[in-house]
This record gives structure tokens, sequence and C-alpha cells, in this order.
């Protein structure tokens, strides 16, 4: 459940090039060179005919997703849970304050979702994003005020958008399923050949690739993990705080260099990471 540079980079190249037809008008999808491209991505001939295939939420929210999740190694939870409020673009920083999820809080309750947060009200973590990362949630957040004009604008008042600031949501503003994203990647992979991986996957990926390219455990512990957790401050207590490496550029640096590594050197790698993320509970 872990991907090498080359995989990650064409998982992340096929999804771009699907995420660019999601304005195209019915009659360009109709053209032969288009319908080679869709084909080429896993679409059946049925898919690329109907007027909902590139509504749903493989075309339109998979590639965002899937892009912050590799770069970032955060939880889908806490992608679900993501507003743009925590992200702080001039410092390049994203904060995690919580995670969201679907079903039953409390026993009685009705089935919805629901916010944990950290008793202290402090981000869990602070995740360093690169410039080319800044750019891309800036254009997701245009794209995301597009859709809601054209939402507010087809139901003229009959159905409701619900600003809650999320940077990922359905199209009325609430909240994503977590479930309805992690069946979206799993179809794309499989109609595309690739090797099988979950979100959480990406997140192991993450963590994998920083080690590989001779990260401190304790620095990637402190950007994937819980800042103030009792359980992980044994990992990292000997970092030095005052001189943290700038681990969204380096990683951006790992996808650029598409260096191979040995099998000997990915499997420590691999192991190491496991060590870390069964510390910080996954």
């Amino acid at each position: 459940n872990c991907y090498s540079v080359q995989e990650l980079n064409l998982l992340l190249s096929k999804l771009e090039k699907l995420y660019s037809f999601r304005r195209l008008p019915k009659e360009e999808k109709m053209k032969q060179e288009n319908i080679n491209v869709l084909k080429s991505l896993g679409f059946t001939k049925k898919e690329i005919e109907s007027p909902m295939a590139l509504f749903k939420i493989k075309v339109t929210t998979l590639y965002p997703f899937i892009y912050l999740a590799a770069r970032t190694g955060m939880r889908r939870s806490e992608l679900l849970a993501l507003k743009w409020s925590n992200i702080d673009f001039n410092q390049m920083i994203i904060k995690v304050y919580s995670s969201l999820h679907h079903g039953k809080k409390e026993e009685g309750e009705k089935n919805a979702y629901f916010y944990n947060t950290t008793k202290e009200g402090k981000p869990k973590s602070y995740i360093k994003i690169t410039e080319k990362d800044v750019k891309f949630l800036k254009h997701l957040r245009k794209e995301q005020v597009k859709d809601r004009r054209r939402f507010e604008k087809k139901n003229k008042g009959k159905r409701k958008y619900h600003d809650l600031n999320l940077v990922f949501c359905q199209n009325n503003g609430v909240p994503l399923w977590g479930e309805s994203i992690g069946k979206a990647l799993k179809d794309f992979i499989e109609s595309n050949g690739l090797k099988p991986i979950t979100i959480h996957g990406l997140r192991h990926t993450h963590c994998t690739l920083l080690l590989l390219a001779g990260v401190d455990d304790a620095y990637v512990a402190l950007r994937v993990g819980h800042r103030d957790s009792t359980t992980t401050r044994r990992i990292y207590f000997h970092v030095d705080r005052g001189n943290i490496p700038d681990l969204g550029n380096i990683f951006e640096k790992i996808l650029e260099g598409d260096k191979i590594f040995t099998k000997e050197e990915a499997e420590n790698a691999d192991k190491r990471a496991n060590i870390l993320l069964d510390a910080i509970g996954g």
C-alpha cells in the first residue's frame, strides 16, 4: 500500500489530465481526440456518451483531493475537515485542527457528520507547503466560488448552499463522504490498470519517500502527526524546533527528481514509516 516516485507521478498526471475535462462542453467532449483521451483514462463508451459522466466526483474532485493527500501526508478525515481559514497562504502553512467523520458520535444521535478536534483548541500539526501548492489551492478556491454561483443560479433559492468554508465539499457546500472519495480512487485505479493504493496508502507513501530522502524520522512525525501528542512527543523530543527543514519543498524535489531507490532502501523506509504511523495512530 505504498507507491514509488514513478507510480505516484503517474497517478497524479492521469488524474490531472482527467480534471482538465471538468469544464469541457459536450460538443468538445465528443471530439475524437478527447474521446481517445477519456478512453485512455479508463472511461467506457457508455460513460463518455453520458452527460453525467464528467460531473462525477472522479472528475470534479478526485485530483485536488489526491494531490493534497499525496503532497502533505494528511489523513482523509483531516482533508475532509480542512477549512480555507486553516490555510495561511502568506506563511505557506496548513494548520490541521480537526478531522471529520460520518456516523453517530454519541448514542442516540442521528447518523450525520461530526468533527473531532483537539481539547486544547490548538493545531495538531503545521504542514509546510510550497509555492506550487499555494498556486494550486488559490486556483481551487476560485473554481469553488464559480461552482457556488452556478449552484445558486441553477437552484434559485430552491436548494440552499451551506457555506461551511470547506476546501473540499459537495456542490451544495456540505462535507464530502470519505467513502465516496475512496471508491472513486479505487475505481480510477482499477480502470487504469494502476497498482492498488488507498488514501491512507498515500499518507504512508509521503512518509516513506521523505525517509528515503534522508529526512529524520522525528521531522516526518512532526509533519504528519499530532504536534502536542503525548504518544508522539517521545519520538521527536530531540527535534530542534527552530531548525525544522522545509519538508514541503523537499517532497516536491523528490517528485521532480524521479530518483529510483534500491529495493533494500525502499523496504527499510517502508518499515520505518510503518513504525512511525503506528506510533501516531495511523
